[in-house]
């Protein structure tokens, strides 16, 4: 399994935008595979536009994504 940490540098946070760009290459490179995305204890389908902005990332906060 793959784990990736990042810290949300906009200053808007995770929103529409980075999460249709995340969701779209997530699809692209992994079409078999779960990705999840995980803040804190709330983990969500990293495939899913509506499920990565439900995840509420804010600036400065990290997130892991695992393959």
């Amino acid at each position: 399994m793959l784990s990736k940490s990042y810290t949300i540098l906009n200053p808007t946070g995770f929103h529409i935008r980075p999460a249709r760009l995340f969701a779209d290459t997530a699809n692209e490179r992994f079409p078999a595979t779960e990705v999840k995305v995980t803040k804190g204890a709330k983990a969500i389908n990293g495939k899913s536009v509506l499920s990565m902005l439900t995840l509420g990332a804010k600036y400065q906060e990290a997130v892991t994504s695992q393959v």
